[in-house]
């Protein structure tokens, strides 16, 4: 990324080998007055300039290959500027400009205006934008000479690349191989120097994934048979429904479903629709409409914005889900779920829900975490939650027996006292937490059923918020 410098005005990188600190870096002008002032440019609130190209690389089998990007390089990067143009001209493929809103939670997490990131579009660099409308525009014209279904892959296929062709892409050293990799935060976090990777291969990866995911299943014997409403599934007709839509709009009947599987959203930690609507505005041809982000069950670290939502918010838009769930689900049967936060307040929150439906707490595992999870900032993060506790509720015929609360405070003091009394033992991390949650879990499910259930609005946010805890995984 490549900024105006404030200090001499021209443009400076914003590369590794000029950064001093943290968001920090020096001018790359040696004429710049800020080099005997001793001031440093700003990665935020610095007009955006277009990238400066450091280096080419290339990966040959074992053999990487890198050079200076140099006076030629730039050369056939504008001659290859002004091939993309005139060919967007000629298929008359418009650039797009899809906002981002300003009132989103990544906003405020994120930085994102600040770095000079208005649209979506600016996540990918000039020529892999103009690259990928192109493309994008070419599988477009075989709408009409494809099923839907060849359609619709041939989509995915392309939707699949756009999360490795964007800004976000980096190199380190300690991950994957020192290959480009990008998300590796469930933010918008674009690094400072960033790579432009190479559209073709990905194209191939992902058309090979999508190849091999549909011969499998020819392997397997399996022959999906794709219903168009939950009739044709309980009638035997048809195996497979898959539907877009919340559960409490799915006309599910009552007691017609064997089992549910889910995982619901992680409170605060993930804001799973901002994040997804990276791809929407490449495929919102195929949306009948726009998401409905006031019916998201997540909550937001950042307040005070239009359309924040708090715990309460989050509590209150998975009751309905789970509601539906008890519903739907056959007597006896089960639900399982994982879930792992360390904000005790998105942990309450889920299980009020859960329990004021008429669930009731059958087990609880905890599942250590595989290799694979160490793949983000945040699991690679010291005291990060390593691994999934898996819960299991149960529909039951004849509800178990359960504690009476008449108020909020004999169940703050029943709470503090299981987890006090743990934390003065503690030995292994995970299995204190295992130990602790079966002797809490019981309790909430009292509470909630025999209080919440009568009083929805409480104020029990304010004790267990998200520091409660804290000391629990510090250790």
């Amino acid at each position: 990324m490549s900024v105006k410098c404030p200090y001499c005005h021209r443009s400076t990188p914003l590369s590794n080998d000029l950064k001093v600190k943290n968001g920090y870096y020096k001018c790359i002008q040696s004429f710049c007055p800020s080099h005997s002032s001793g001031e440093l440019v700003s990665s935020l609130n610095n007009e955006r300039l277009d990238p400066q190209y450091l280096f080419l690389v290339h990966d040959h089998k074992t053999k990487r290959i890198a050079k200076v990007f140099d006076s030629e390089d730039k050369l056939l990067y504008d001659e290859h500027i002004r091939f993309l143009k005139n060919e967007l001209k000629k298929q008359n493929v418009r650039v797009p400009q899809d906002l981002i809103p300003m009132d989103w939670d990544r906003q405020f997490e994120d930085g994102l205006s600040k770095k000079g990131i208005l649209y979506f579009q600016d996540f990918f660099t000039k020529r892999n934008l103009y690259i990928l409308l192109l493309l994008q525009h070419r599988i477009m014209t075989y709408e009409k000479d494809l099923t839907l279904q060849q359609y619709e892959l041939l989509r995915l296929v392309f939707s699949n690349i756009l999360k490795d062709a964007n800004i976000m892409s980096f190199t380190n050293d300690g991950w994957q191989s020192g290959k480009p990799t990008t998300w590796s935060k469930h933010a918008y976090w674009v690094p400072n120097q960033y790579c432009e990777v190479s559209i073709e291969p990905y194209f191939k990866k992902s058309l090979e994934r999508i190849v091999n995911s549909v011969q499998y299943n020819s392997v397997q014997g399996y022959t999906p048979i794709f219903a168009s409403n939950i009739d044709g599934v309980l009638s035997g007709k048809e195996n497979i429904l898959l539907q877009n839509i919340p559960i409490n709009h799915a006309g599910l009947p009552d007691n017609s479903v064997d089992a549910i599987i889910t995982d619901p959203p992680y409170g605060s930690n993930v804001q799973y629709l901002e994040l997804s609507h990276f791809w929407y505005p490449w495929n919102k041809d195929l949306y009948d409409r726009y998401p409905v982000f006031e019916l998201e069950a997540v909550a937001n670290r950042k307040k005070g914005f239009k359309g924040a939502k708090d715990q309460y918010v989050y509590e209150a838009n998975l009751y309905p889900v789970f509601l539906h769930s008890y519903k739907c689900l056959k007597q006896n049967r089960y639900m399982t779920l994982t879930f792992n936060n360390k904000d005790m307040s998105s942990w309450l929150a889920l299980l009020f829900s859960i329990f004021k439906t008429g669930f009731c707490f059958d087990n609880l595992y905890f599942q250590d975490g595989v290799k694979n999870y160490k793949q983000t900032a945040h699991t690679k993060a010291e005291g990060s939650p390593y691994g999934d506790f898996i819960y299991v509720f149960k529909k039951e015929t004849v509800p178990h027996p359960i504690k009476e609360y008449n108020n909020e405070d004999s169940f703050i003091s029943d709470l503090d006292k299981i987890f006090i009394r743990h934390l003065e033992d503690f030995s292994d991390r995970n299995e204190t937490i295992l130990t602790v949650f079966k002797e809490a879990i019981p309790i909430i499910e009292g509470f909630a059923k025999s209080y919440l259930i009568n009083h929805p609005q409480h104020n029990l946010y304010s004790h267990f918020n998200k520091t409660y805890l804290s000391k629990l995984y510090e250790k």
